[in-house]
């Protein structure tokens, strides 16, 4: 039975099962300081936050086993943060590209200005998981934010790399080593193991890699409502730390085959979302690069200038 006898009403791209929409909230910061951590030479970044142990109340029960401590939230921490001039927003437009720009390291203006928009990596210092801030019946008094520097770096060559080892396979060719070493050192308790120069192989360690972080506890979920809007919607919730919606995004573009390009100005990876690719023999830019064609007049420049000291 095809699809007309059911009556299903098409989108503006005439596509009847594209109703699938997103709902991210992610929160951040009016404010952020970067310091040196002082332990193993660490950059951390702190934030304006409320002392987490204010949030709870203590009690002492008596039980079968004697008197136990217990503590009781009862204050909403997300509630305290936007008190405290943190913001809200539901738009990750344009996200994936500006964290592929910390894949190169960057200046610390340039992590605080990626910070500043799309929040912290709600990762508990205490527990080392970001399954404390996700779900806040989860929180407890010893949980702490830990934001170090290199983690958002880190997590751009993550991302990075990821996505070239998959545009390598999607061309019909297992990626080459020097990849999977970037991979390998950019993530946390990641062990590949002896380089696999194998196309099968290789397609089904990026699918397990992608598919922990999208099934993961505290990662994205399916999300049914008929509250807010007249029309049921099925939505995917990806919560409050923006990682999780660049983790989604990250399978849509590798679904999608969108391209993955390098900048010939800037020399940085993007996603070009333009429908037509770079023409063959042309330079290609990014979005910062391309604006007012700032990068081809600068390149022109140049070549003039190395014409002229040729003379």
């Amino acid at each position: 039975m095809g699809n007309e006898n059911l009556n299903i009403p098409n989108d503006e791209n005439g596509d009847p099962f594209g109703y699938l929409g997103g709902s991210n909230y992610i929160i951040y910061p009016p404010e952020i300081d970067i310091v040196d951590g002082h332990k193993n030479g660490a950059c951390l970044v702190e934030y304006p936050l409320p002392n987490i142990k204010n949030l709870f109340r203590e009690d002492w029960i008596k039980t079968d086993e004697g008197i136990k401590r217990i503590h009781t939230q009862i204050i909403d921490y997300y509630q305290i943060l936007l008190d405290k001039g943190w913001k809200k927003k539901t738009d990750t437009d344009g996200l994936l590209n500006e964290l592929l720009k910390l894949a190169n390291g960057g200046e610390e203006k340039i992590i605080e200005g990626f910070v500043l928009k799309w929040g912290p990596i709600w990762k508990c210092g205490t527990h080392e998981s970001s399954q404390c801030f996700a779900n806040p019946s989860k929180l407890k008094p010893d949980c702490f934010l830990l934001n170090k520097v290199e983690d958002f770096v880190n997590l751009a060559k993550t991302i990075e790399s990821i996505l070239k080892i998959s545009e390598s396979l999607r061309n019909g060719s297992p990626a080459d080593e020097g990849l999977w070493n970037t991979l390998s050192e950019s993530m946390e308790n990641l062990s590949i193991g002896d380089y696999e120069n194998s196309f099968f192989v290789q397609r089904i360690i990026i699918s397990g890699l992608i598919n922990n972080y999208l099934s993961a506890p505290c990662g994205p979920g399916f999300s049914f409502d008929w509250v807010t809007n007249d029309t049921p919607k099925l939505t995917i919730g990806t919560g409050i730390d923006f990682s999780h919606a660049a983790w989604l995004q990250l399978a849509e573009v590798i679904v999608r085959a969108k391209g993955l390009y390098t900048c010939d100005s800037c020399g940085k990876a993007y996603i070009r979302h333009k429908k037509r690719k770079p023409q063959k023999g042309r330079n290609n830019y990014c979005d910062d690069c391309g604006k007012g064609q700032k990068a081809s007049k600068r390149i022109w420049a140049e070549r003039k200038r190395n014409e002229r000291n040729q003379i």
